[in-house]
C-alpha cells in the first residue's frame, strides 16, 4: 500500500468511527423507541378488536414485520 492510500484509509476509518458509528447507534436507539411505542399501541388494539393480529415481533434484535 502506498503512503497516500494509507492516509486515505486512516481518514476513512476515522470518519467511520466518529460519524457513521455514532449516527448508526442513534438510529438504532430511535428505532427501538418507536417500535416499543408501536408494540404498545398494537397490543391495545388487539385487546379492543379480537380480529386484529399484530405482525410486529422482535427476533434476535431485529423487528420482523417492520417496513421502513
Amino acid at each position: 500500500m502506498t503512503s497516500s492510500q494509507s492516509k486515505l484509509l486512516q481518514q476513512l476509518n476515522k470518519f467511520y468511527a466518529e460519524r457513521v458509528q455514532s449516527r448508526r447507534a442513534a438510529v438504532v436507539k430511535n428505532l427501538r423507541d418507536v417500535c416499543a411505542i408501536v408494540q404498545d399501541v398494537l397490543k391495545e388494539v388487539e385487546t379492543q378488536e379480537p380480529r386484529f393480529v399484530s405482525s410486529l415481533s422482535e427476533i434476535n434484535g431485529y423487528f420482523d414485520g417492520l417496513q421502513v
